[in-house]
């Protein structure tokens, strides 16, 4: 039995089931995909998905032949599950793998040991940004700050500004985010929420550079349930970290994703629908 820091959001329930797939009716089923309530075999499962990813990426032309794209990893299912679809899709395309140490305390280190074993695995370049060798600092000293009880909201502003300056300095043309269908729908709810419906508009999958110093920013996974990238992950023995931050907080957003995870249980294209309202 796998335990990880998701088997209380999602319940994941892989046997072989005594009839076959719903799909190619030749594997026998063995995992449900959630948004589509039918079982499928482990093939036709990740078929299913990856063409979605597919589908997405074309739709909006979020990459091009000609692109340098860099993905941030965390550690976490998102960004390992899209660095591990991208590098299956497109094979010949030029993918680098990014890994910030924020030198977070018992944190960090297990976190890059995992991403660095990952990347030599998928035969991915990486490349590893370590804050308090570059810059000076760490995320921990915002403890002793103004920012004690907002280190999630500081972390996120010198994430943000960071990612501008490395795909600079690595000559990205494109950061691919593992943002998925829930992040964006919960985002836009509590965006609703404050009344910032400027920041609702810029919700969109493909964001274009507004200053020579940024770059263009996609996310593949738009379309895609959070459950659906668990199962996966889980499916294709993708590695998450098992350990969760130390500074992270209950903030509004997760509280909203629980909200939508109930009304999903009563209509399960409910964040779908409320996506492209």
């Amino acid at each position: 039995m796998m335990y990880h820091r998701y088997k209380e959001d999602f319940k994941l329930e892989i046997k072989e089931y005594p009839f076959l797939c719903k799909l190619c009716k030749k594997e026998k089923a063995l995992i449900e995909i959630p948004s589509q309530k039918i079982k499928v075999c482990k093939n036709c499962y990740n078929n299913f998905f990856e063409n979605r990813i597919k589908k997405t990426i074309e739709k909006y032309k979020m990459i091009l032949p000609q692109d340098r794209i860099g993905i941030f990893l965390s550690g976490g299912k998102d960004s390992s599950t899209l660095l591990f679809v991208l590098k299956k899709l497109y094979p010949d395309i030029n993918l680098q793998a990014i890994f910030l140490n924020l030198g977070i305390k018992y944190y960090s280190e297990k976190v890059e040991i995992l991403v660095k074993t990952f990347c030599e695995n998928l035969k991915v370049p990486l490349f590893i940004y370590n804050l308090p060798e570059r810059e000076g600092y760490r995320i921990d000293d915002f403890i002793f700050t103004y920012f004690k009880n907002k280190v999630c909201s500081a972390c996120g502003a010198i994430k943000r500004y960071l990612f501008s300056k490395i795909a600079k300095e690595l000559g990205l043309t494109v950061i691919a985010t593992g943002h998925h269908l829930d992040d964006i729908v919960s985002t836009m709810l509590s965006l609703f929420f404050q009344g910032d419906f400027l920041g609702i508009a810029k919700l969109k999958p493909v964001l274009l550079p507004l200053s020579p110093n940024q770059v263009k920013k996609s996310k593949p996974l738009y379309t895609t349930p959070e459950k659906e990238i668990f199962y996966y992950a889980v499916l294709n023995e993708i590695p998450i970290e098992n350990f969760i931050c130390p500074h992270a907080d209950k903030s509004p957003p997760k509280t909203i994703k629980k909200f939508l995870t109930e009304l999903d249980k009563l209509n399960i294209n409910f964040s779908q629908f409320l996506q492209k309202s």
